[in-house]
């Protein structure tokens, strides 16, 4: 395993940033969905804006732990359709920051409305009309995101696009999840979870672990059902399973 990351709203990261890294992980992505106080708090029902932003910070000033900060935002029309240009600007004078622009996806208790869901064309459209983006090339063939960066010298960081509904990339994602409490799930869509904890608890050992792992692997589905079914499914709300 090359990669172990961790997706965190960013409340409580100035208390555990060192410790993380010294457990293992190399990989930080951070929520957010606005750059609006209010906004902020209307969305997350906490105001911890301020704290957000400086953790953000503390991060980015920490490159030798993250050498690449990711900040997730979920795209909402109507909801922050009007803040992706204050997002691209974010990436100035910030080499190790990227900034993922993620398609509105169907979750139990997300609210799914149709309305909302703002494809990555349509993003792309917008953006273009302030900026002039340079497609990058794909360096990882496991890559979930589609990379671009403003070609202006200041712009050091990057603008990513994950295309979940629109373009998914199945067929190429290698993402395993493990929830809070200890479930596998070999697709952040499909609603089969595997205890990896109560293997743990029963005694297995890391041989029949990895058993258990590679077996659940085996099962995973050749992609994603589409959108117009999805959002009939039951599914952990996405901040049960983290991303």
């Amino acid at each position: 395993m090359k990669t172990i990351g961790i997706t965190t709203n960013g409340v409580l990261l100035h208390r555990l940033l060192e410790p993380l890294a010294k457990a293992g992980l190399n990989s930080l992505n951070i929520s957010l969905d606005t750059l609006v106080k209010e906004k902020f708090e209307f969305l997350t029902r906490r105001a911890a804006f301020t704290r957000v932003l400086s953790n953000i910070r503390l991060a980015l000033d920490m490159p030798n732990l993250y050498p690449l900060v990711k900040i997730n935002c979920v795209v909402m029309q109507g909801v922050n359709t009007d803040e992706l240009n204050d997002f691209i600007e974010l990436t100035r004078d910030q080499p190790n920051l990227a900034v993922r622009f993620i398609e509105y996806m169907p979750f139990s208790d997300n609210k799914w409305n149709e309305k909302k869901y703002f494809p990555y064309e349509e993003m792309l459209k917008l953006i273009k009309q302030k900026y002039n983006l340079e497609k990058l090339p794909q360096d990882d063939k496991n890559d979930t995101t589609k990379w671009y960066r403003v070609r202006e010298n200041s712009y050091q960081g990057k603008v990513g696009f994950i295309t979940s509904m629109s373009e998914h990339f199945c067929s190429t994602c290698n993402r395993v999840r493990v929830t809070a409490d200890g479930q596998l799930k070999v697709c952040l869509f499909d609603n089969k979870e595997v205890s990896l904890r109560d293997a743990l608890r029963s005694g297995a050992n890391d041989e029949e672990i990895y058993s258990l792992i590679q077996q659940t692997l085996y099962k995973k589905e050749k992609e994603h059902l589409p959108v117009n079914i999805l959002h009939t499914q039951k599914n952990r709300p996405m901040i049960l399973i983290g991303g």
